[in-house]
């Protein structure tokens, strides 16, 4: 008797993984779940015994790729570098692969997103800032222990909001980075 070799669990990743990258290319409205069949490699009907509809499959992958960056962010966080690459990874994980990624096509993505994703972002991005701020703290600096209370947290915010603003003005991962490693170092007084 012949199994199956691919598990459901790899099946659903695999379609979870392949919808990002349509709705990222082609948009939330001009996307079909033909379109994302296709790309998983699986039939429409597979898709309809993971996911309700087309709104379903995009709250789903949005979470999955936010659990699953999350995990990278936790990565880096103790990957033992010094601060300002830790912070720069962690946003580059968060952000910066994204930039230049969302075709002028695709630009209802984000609008879509915060539509039918808004509870799933501000939970990820909670979770995220809370990461920033717990590396921030184990990174031990005597001039922030100096400070109030709560500033790895107010500094995270920061950050977090010049790095959605640097997403906008740059076009490449790379610019986006040398520019978090530059807000990094000056927000935390830190020199390479």
């Amino acid at each position: 008797m012949q199994t199956n070799p691919q598990k459901p669990r790899d099946t659903r990743a695999r379609i979870l993984s392949s919808a990002v990258e349509v709705f990222m290319q082609f948009g939330f409205r001009k996307s079909s779940l033909n379109d994302v069949a296709q790309a998983a490699n699986v039939s429409r009907q597979a898709l309809y015994l993971h996911f309700k509809d087309k709104t379903d499959l995009f709250r789903e992958a949005s979470a999955f790729t936010f659990e699953e960056n999350l995990k990278l962010v936790q990565q880096a966080a103790h990957s033992g570098k010094p601060l300002q690459d830790i912070i720069t990874e962690m946003f580059g994980i968060w952000h910066g692969q994204y930039v230049g990624k969302i075709d002028h096509v695709a630009s209802d993505f984000v609008a879509a997103a915060i539509e039918t994703t808004g509870d799933i972002m501000q939970s990820a991005e909670a979770s995220f800032l809370s990461e920033v701020a717990a590396a921030i703290e184990q990174a031990n600096l005597p001039h922030l222990q100096q400070t109030a209370e709560g500033t790895p947290l107010k500094i995270a915010r920061l950050l977090n909001t010049y790095s959605k603003g640097l997403k906008q003005e740059i076009t490449t991962e790379k610019q986006y980075r040398a520019g978090m490693t530059e807000a990094a170092e000056t927000m935390l007084g830190l020199s390479k």
